[in-house]
């Protein structure tokens, strides 16, 4: 059986967790995304949310960028990112899924790509005729070189040409270090490197594992006892620890904490200052509290611990400070970190454990949403109800049918559009929904008499038929602010469906989910496209409260049922 062979079983079954009726080369996009920045350990709406194929799109099918690991979106919080080093990096993807390279699709890059990342008007006006969301994708890169050019950033720029062949043939390899020597005198600092990536190299990424698997050197036999162990180990070790082969930081690691990374404050100057320049006689981890972590197996042997599916639950701020120090840890560093490993599967006494050791810190509420109780039941109903996942910890249900997968987040923008009628905000501001107390408890009070879980049930049927229909859209006016107006299709949807406008939470459990039909919502779905057309087209009348009142005029007059 060739390679190809090999790469067409794995991608048949992988395909099993997507739509029957998923195009064949969309899909090929998403795998190769999901593969190429497995290390990222990105979610499935993550990697969907970066594809920019289309027409138009200038050769590239799909966009990444990273500050210090962490993926950049449209409503990122750059408050959580204030280190010492910063680290960009651009990936872009394009995927074939012929059995050969092609000379058509790199030629594309070589003419686009340097025009695309380039700041100058002359390259403007090349830019012009390239689709809208390839344009978003270069400009947010942009926007962070611009913000951290003063702190003299290292930048990485990935250009990776994926394909089923088996290998690049000379004049492809050619072309591909063409592009390569294009985009160094674009950005002549960075380091760039293109990718032909193929069937055996695919392959090999398959066979990285999402069960992450890692060992750390115990220096003397650890304290052990049920399910827990505490060692001391070296500095240099624990950095090997968190970080994958090319020394990036395995930030899957990191999902179970609650809290983001805090930047500059005063307590990460204090481990910073300590790292940097130690106190004769003084080991690290007299001076830290140390980290704790979680784990699915843990196993003692050779001087050394085997450790399954590690996830840091206390510890974060050390870890990242610890990080980002590397260049100043020499390997012959002595100095020790304290550790304590606690065997646990069962995500309720994770969730726990993971509050207890965060205890002692002033942590927000909203850092520890996942664990409420609220967000536990509707996992529960979501599942036994509707068959739907509810991921309020990242990725726990990847593998599962991607459509049948929601998030904290996009729940949270659904009921605020709804309930609330505040799609605008849904729109501006994502993940403030959630950080918001006031938004929050506005729709996850806890109080079922107020937020029963069968509304968030109505609301989730209705936002997964308009992800549906939005998904068949094929006019490039209506792709283009697909995102931009979703959270407003679904809010008239629930408008049409119940008859008027007053929509409290006892009215959605009592919405006629018959009428939740395909011709509805195309409906619905060309009413509010219409409407944003005449408030301008553009992505600010979207996040505005003045295209919400628009719409609500718009429906009275027009009542859509």
């Amino acid at each position: 059986m060739s390679m190809q062979d090999l790469l067409e079983n794995i991608l048949r079954e992988r395909k099993l967790a997507y739509d029957a009726d998923l195009d064949e080369g969309k899909f090929f996009e998403i795998y190769c995304a999901d593969r190429i920045l497995h290390s990222f350990d990105l979610s499935d709406q993550e990697i969907i949310d970066g594809i920019v194929d289309g027409p138009n799109d200038a050769g590239v099918d799909s966009v990444y960028v990273f500050v210090n690991r962490r993926l950049i979106t449209d409503d990122f919080n750059f408050e959580g990112i204030d280190e010492v080093a910063y680290e960009i990096e651009l990936f872009v993807i394009q995927s074939k899924s012929d059995r050969r390279f092609k000379e058509a699709p790199i030629e594309k890059l070589i003419v686009s790509l340097p025009s695309l990342l380039s700041s100058s008007s002359a390259e403007a006006e090349i830019r012009s005729g390239i689709r809208p969301d390839v344009i978003d994708a270069f400009s947010r890169f942009s926007e962070v070189m611009k913000k951290y050019s003063k702190d003299f950033p290292s930048v990485s720029i990935q250009v990776c040409y994926c394909s089923k062949a088996e290998r690049p043939s000379g004049s492809i390899q050619a072309r591909g270090k063409k592009l390569e020597k294009c985009l160094k005198r674009e950005y002549p600092g960075a380091d760039v490197s293109v990718r032909l990536v193929g069937s055996e190299m695919l392959y090999e990424y398959s066979r990285e594992q999402k069960r992450l698997s890692k060992n750390i050197p115990v220096e003397e036999g650890p304290l052990s006892a049920e399910n827990s162990y505490i060692i001391l180990c070296k500095l240099t070790d624990y950095l090997e620890f968190i970080t994958d082969n090319s020394g990036q930081l395995l930030v899957r690691m990191f999902d179970a904490n609650v809290r983001a990374y805090q930047g500059n404050v005063e307590v990460n100057k204090q481990i910073a200052s300590s790292l940097g320049t130690p106190t004769d006689g003084i080991d690290f981890w007299w001076l830290n509290n140390g980290i704790t972590i979680v784990a699915d197996r843990v196993v003692h042997t050779n001087k050394q611990l085997q450790v399954e599916s590690p996830l840091i639950v206390n510890g974060l701020q050390t870890s990242y400070e610890i990080y980002g120090a590397r260049s100043k840890i020499e390997p012959s560093d002595n100095r020790m970190i304290l550790i304590r490993f606690l065997v646990e599967e069962d995500q309720n006494k994770r969730d726990e454990i993971i509050q207890a050791t965060n205890r002692q810190t002033n942590i927000k509420r909203s850092s520890f949403r996942a664990n409420e109780e609220i967000h536990k039941r509707i996992e529960d109903y979501f599942r036994t109800e509707y068959g739907i996942y509810y991921d309020r910890r990242k990725n726990s249900y990847k593998g599962k049918p991607v459509r049948k997968i929601i998030d904290i987040d996009r729940l949270a923008q659904a009921t605020l559009a709804v309930l609330c009628q505040k799609p605008d905000i849904a729109r501006a501001r994502p993940m403030n929904v959630i950080k918001d107390e006031n938004h929050y408890s506005a729709i996850f009070s806890g109080d079922m008499s107020k937020h029963p879980l069968k509304m968030y049930g109505c609301i989730v049927r209705m936002l997964m038929e308009v992800d549906e229909h939005f998904r068949t859209i094929k006019d490039l006016r209506y792709r283009t602010h697909r995102n931009n107006l979703k959270y407003h299709v679904l809010m008239v949807l629930s408008w049409s469906i119940n008859g008027e406008r007053t929509l409290p939470a006892e009215r959605i459990v009592q919405l006629d989910m018959s009428k939740l039909q395909m011709d509805l919502v195309e409906r619905v779905t060309k009413h509010v496209f219409d409407q944003f057309e005449v408030a301008g087209a553009e992505d600010r009348v979207a996040k505005e409260g003045a295209f919400t009142e628009q719409l609500k005029i718009a429906w009275d007059d027009k009542k859509l049922t």
